[in-house]
Formats: C-alpha cells, sequence, structure tokens
C-alpha cells in the first residue's frame, strides 16, 4: 500500500521515493499551463517519476509513431531480440500480386467470343478515366 505525502511516496515499510504518476493522469487530468511547467520539471528532476505511460506517450517519446509501439508490443521477447539486433523486421512487408498483363492470345480470343464492339467499349472506358485522371492532375496541379 502506497501513501502520498508531500510529494513522496511512501510504500508500507515506511521507505520514501519518488512521486508516481500514471501516464493516464497526466493525459485526463485538467491541469493550468503552469502545473503541467511544475509537473515537467518535477519529473526531469526525478521527483516525479513517471509509470505506465499511454501507448501515444511511449511513441512520442521514443520519437516513432503508435503503430510501430503496437507492432512492437504483439511481439515475443524472442522477436523483440531480433528487432533489436537487426535481424528481423519490426513489421512484415506486404506483397502486393499484380494481375498477369494479358496476352493477344487472350485479346483476341475475347474480340472473337465477345465481340469487337463489347472490346472497343471497354478500350473508350479506360481511354476516357485515364484522361479524366490527366485532367485532374493538370486541375490540382493549378
Amino acid at each position: 500500500m502506497l501513501n502520498t505525502i508531500n510529494h513522496r511516496t511512501v510504500n508500507r515499510f515506511g521507505v520514501a521515493g519518488p512521486r508516481q504518476i500514471t501516464g493516464r493522469n497526466i493525459a485526463h487530468s485538467v491541469r493550468s499551463a503552469q502545473q503541467r511547467a511544475v509537473l515537467g520539471a518535477e519529473l526531469l528532476e526525478g521527483s516525479t517519476v513517471l509509470i505506465k505511460p499511454t501507448l501515444l506517450q511511449a511513441a512520442e517519446v521514443v520519437g516513432v509513431c503508435a503503430a510501430y509501439v503496437r507492432a512492437a508490443r504483439q511481439m515475443s521477447p524472442a522477436e523483440r531480440i531480433g528487432v533489436i539486433a537487426v535481424t528481423r523486421s519490426l513489421l512484415e512487408p506486404r506483397v502486393i500480386t499484380l494481375p498477369s498483363p494479358v496476352t493477344d492470345t487472350e485479346l483476341d480470343r475475347l474480340a472473337h467470343l465477345d465481340g469487337g464492339a463489347r472490346l472497343w467499349a471497354a478500350l473508350e472506358r479506360a481511354e476516357s478515366s485515364a484522361r479524366g485522371r490527366q485532367e485532374e492532375k493538370f486541375l490540382s496541379a493549378a
């Protein structure tokens, strides 16, 4: 059991230590700018220590995005050691498979089966959408 006496934390054995404050307390308590400044000074001096920071606070302190911290939290200790030793990546790269290009034989088969009119209509739609994207780029650049 902990008691707070004059900004000092005293455990059940009567041993004093620095005051402890949770990350959630910092994030959710309403404090004036002056009160936050005093808390910041106490944190720097060590008379108050931050315990259990929030995910966003931890990410901000170490200079990464919250997604990286979240990914690291989901790793086993062995996987974390691999990341630290640079033998493993924190996030596995996503592999995007692109559709294979249509061969001339396939185009000939489509034209024969479905008729050339549908093939020409598809080409017109593709050309008009490409033209629209070019116009959007031109207008956004202006």
